[in-house]
């Protein structure tokens, strides 16, 4: 019974994918109507250059997700930030947690040239009151993500990278496949149990508490997301199965071949023992 709202980028095929509500996209009719009313009040606003302002591609798109999510009322709104973080156009909200998964080499033309500088540009999302945690970062960039948890006087959780196990003491199979993401799923977990406790649902772990629950590993289970770590297996093929992923990192690349490499490598000794 929790309406959930869910801002993401980059879409896959259709922009509406980046917002969604209880999981589908946002209507076609919805979309148009938010775009032409943010449009609409944008004409009305002044500019020192004479002309209406107009926010970039990014921005209009937060601003449509927001008025939409403000609109349905939403219980949760989970809002990924596009680039950085400090001066990120969704740098607007005031939220109850924030995460930083692993710092790579990324937009360092913006946010860069250093990670260093890239922690300082992520961490400017916390906000007094509200809850941060990160997973293990390089050692000058989670001395920075400290600094400035510390400067708004607010706790900072780091994530454990151990790797998630089922009640045999296996390694969950988790929906999106890979080892580098049982730790993207942990503070996954963690957000997801501060938000369950705030709004007092009873027996929720303590967001960073390695064990999980039943339902906490059928949720995990069970998550996809196109065209991340995903394979589809042709029909009428026995042996024949399209890898999908993407990078554009060496943190993300090296990633990506670990994961590709080693679902080949299982699919391999299946065909072996069959």
């Amino acid at each position: 019974n929790i309406k959930i709202g869910v801002f993401t980028s980059p879409h896959l095929v259709n922009i509406r994918e980046r917002i969604r509500l209880q999981q589908n996209p946002i209507s076609e009719c919805a979309f148009n109507y938010h775009f032409w009313k943010i449009y609409d009040q944008l004409q009305l606003q002044p500019s020192d250059f004479g002309q209406p302002h107009c926010p970039k591609f990014f921005e209009y798109l937060t601003l449509i997700s927001l008025q939409f999510f403000i609109e349905q009322q939403v219980d949760c709104a989970i809002i990924e930030v596009g680039i950085g973080g400090k001066t990120d156009s969704t740098n607007i909200i005031h939220p109850l947690g924030c995460a930083i998964s692993l710092i790579g080499h990324d937009h360092l033309d913006v946010i860069g040239p250093t990670l260093v500088d890239i922690a300082i540009e992520k961490s400017g999302i916390f906000k007094s009151g509200s809850h941060a945690f990160s997973v293990i970062q390089p050692p000058n960039c989670i001395d920075q993500i400290q600094k400035a948890a510390n400067e708004v006087n607010i706790p900072l959780e780091i994530i454990s990278n151990e790797i998630l196990l089922d009640s045999s003491g296996k390694p969950l199979k988790l929906g999106i496949s890979g080892n580098h993401q049982y730790i993207n799923a942990r503070l996954a977990l963690a957000l997801s149990r501060l938000y369950l406790k705030k709004i007092n649902i009873e027996n929720i772990l303590a967001p960073t508490d390695l064990n999980i629950t039943e339902i906490e590993k059928l949720a995990l289970e069970s998550t996809t997301w196109a065209a991340r770590s995903q394979t589809i297996k042709y029909k009428n093929f026995d042996n024949l199965y399209l890898r999908i992923d993407g990078a554009h990192t060496v943190e993300s690349l090296t990633a990506t071949l670990n994961w590709f490499a080693s679902v080949s490598f299982e699919n391999q000794n299946q065909n072996h023992n069959h």
